[in-house]
């Protein structure tokens, strides 16, 4: 949490989910010990996010997938409203 730049609605009050509603990303980071090596997850805290590993990436790429958009967590950005984060 204290890498990734989410802005929130108000603190999530569960640490597990870590969801109570967000206005705002501007790049966010995974904890190394909550992911379990999946090549396509949905993290903590961003449900309706998919996030997917590098090697599932690059085999997007390798086999020309299209229209896929892989955008690397620390450069994704989500403000519909333009709040500051």
């Amino acid at each position: 949490m204290s890498r990734s730049q989410v802005l929130y609605i108000k603190p999530p009050v569960c640490e597990e989910c870590r969801y109570e509603g967000y206005d705002a990303v501007k790049g966010f980071t995974l904890e190394p010990e909550t992911w379990r090596g999946e090549d396509i997850f949905v993290p903590r805290g961003l449900q309706g996010l998919l996030v997917v590993s590098e090697r599932f990436a690059r085999f997007v790429i390798r086999h020309g997938f299209t229209p896929s958009r892989l955008t690397p967590t620390e450069e994704f950005v989500w403000n519909p409203l333009g709040r500051e984060s």
